[in-house]
Formats: C-alpha cells, structure tokens, sequence
C-alpha cells in the first residue's frame, strides 16, 4: 500500500493518516469529536509524564530554549525587543538601587498586580522589597519617616544610627 499526502489540512506535505488528514490534524479532529479518546489521551499522557520525569523535564527546557521570551510575552505581553528597550531607559540599573542589571542574577519585570500594567525591570531585591511592602505607597513613605525620624531617638535622644553609643 503506498502513503498518500493529507489533502484536507493544512500540512498537505505530510502523509495522511484518516480522513484525509496528517496525524497531528487527526489527533485534533478525535479531541473534538470523541470525548473517550480525549480522556484516554490525557490519562495516557498523565501516566507518561509521571514514568518519565527527567524526559518531560528535558522536553519542556529544550523547548523553551528553542522558543527565547515566550514566557515573557505570555506573562506579560513584552517582547525581548521592548525588555531590552526598557531596561535601556532605566540606563541599565536597578530604578531603586542603582544596581547595574547586568551583575544582578535576576532580573525582575516590575508590574501591578491589580492592573497588569508593568512598571519597569528592578533587581531580585528591589522587587522583593515591594512585595513586602504590597506596592503600598503610604506604607513606603512611613518606612521612608521610620528611617529619617526613628522612634528609639525619641526615647534615648541618640542620633539616628548610633545606636546610643
């Protein structure tokens, strides 16, 4: 029996498997059209993945090594393009620290979480930082009165950072 090219999918380059589709199209056509395959697919696959975790793993790491910012543009919508645009404007530091990004081990995309709306790239510290702080403004500026006007200078007359020394 000689193989016969699809010819009612896209991929008209590929031999055909049933109904006149490659294997990839057909394998679609079946999860649309057949929920027992569908659930035996998934069942199938959870049991591949959970006997072979170093494969899957590779897998999943060759193919985002293959695919460069997928996860960003996903995450949030940026290319690697407008990431280095940013981190151009902030003249390649940390916004807050100053810290150059380069020798910084990770970098974060800095954005709000109520929003969306994305900020600008800080240092793992910085970001961390703002967490911490719930991207709270007023919780900053009190941080920022706590460190200027410490309560213990009240108490002891000490300056600031002495330590009553």
């Amino acid at each position: 029996m000689s193989k016969v090219l699809a010819t009612k999918c896209q991929h008209t380059d590929r031999w055909m498997h049933a109904r006149g589709l490659c294997a990839s199209c057909y394998n679609k056509w079946l999860m649309d059209h057949n929920p027992r395959f569908k659930t035996n697919n998934r069942k199938l696959k959870r049991q591949w993945y959970a006997s072979n975790p170093q494969k899957e793993k590779d897998r999943i790491e060759a193919w985002h090594s293959s695919h460069p910012g997928y996860l960003i543009k996903k995450k949030y919508g940026l290319s690697i393009e407008q990431l280095n645009a940013i981190i151009q404007v902030q003249d390649d530091k940390c916004p807050i620290c100053q810290t150059p990004l380069a020798t910084v081990g990770q970098q974060c995309i800095d954005h709000d979480h109520v929003t969306g709306f994305n900020r600008g790239v800080l240092c793992h510290n910085c970001n961390i930082g703002l967490g911490m702080f719930r991207d709270s403004i007023d919780s900053l500026l009190r941080a920022v009165r706590y460190l200027q006007f410490p309560p213990c200078h009240l108490v002891t007359g000490s300056e600031a950072g002495t330590h009553g020394l």
